[in-house]
């Protein structure tokens, strides 16, 4: 008896211990735009209150519809909590989109807070200036922006550059 009682302690001081939940994320906030080619893009920021996460569960529902999952995004932070950003995109333009993500480590912790975000179609305008090296560029005003970044594809370039960020309600 007392030797089987040794066996089963032996035992369990040899499981592996299963990861411990990781703690909400809260404070997701999903703004929607659209990017210079047309795509609809949505960043997502929120708050990691986990140190033990290895990856986030992000779901995501379009127009009401049921919240489906993304794949698991690895955790591009090395466990710290902070903010975490990333961008998404090839969403549908002028579709609402709603957000709610969790940390992931083995265990799933609760769903942070639920975003809701539109994407948003606009067109911009360039306008050479007659024997002057510069373009107009115009826009129409989209509500609740942060700014405007202004990007330029070099002849030859592969990947655009910033040239500025132009403040909010600016067109």
């Amino acid at each position: 008896s007392s030797a089987l009682l040794a066996i089963l302690m032996l035992a369990a001081a040899t499981l592996p211990a299963f990861a411990q939940a990781p703690t909400a994320p809260s404070g997701l906030v999903a703004a929607g735009m659209t990017d210079y080619s047309g795509t609809g893009l949505i960043q997502l920021s929120w708050n990691d209150n986990s140190t033990n996460e290895t990856a986030w569960v992000i779901q995501y529902s379009q127009n009401g519809g049921a919240f489906v999952s993304l794949p698991n995004t690895a955790s591009t932070t090395t466990p710290t909590t902070g903010t975490t950003e990333i961008n998404l995109s090839g969403a549908a333009v002028g579709a609402t989109y709603a957000f709610k993500v969790a940390a992931f480590n083995g265990s799933t912790s609760s769903y942070s807070n639920t975003s809701t975000t539109t994407t948003v179609a606009f067109t911009v305008t360039a306008a050479a200036v007659a024997g002057q090296a510069k373009i107009n560029l115009s826009w129409p005003n989209i509500v609740n922006e942060s700014g405007y970044q202004i990007l330029i594809l070099y002849p030859g370039a592969i990947s655009y550059e910033q040239l500025t960020l132009v403040a909010a309600n600016t067109t």
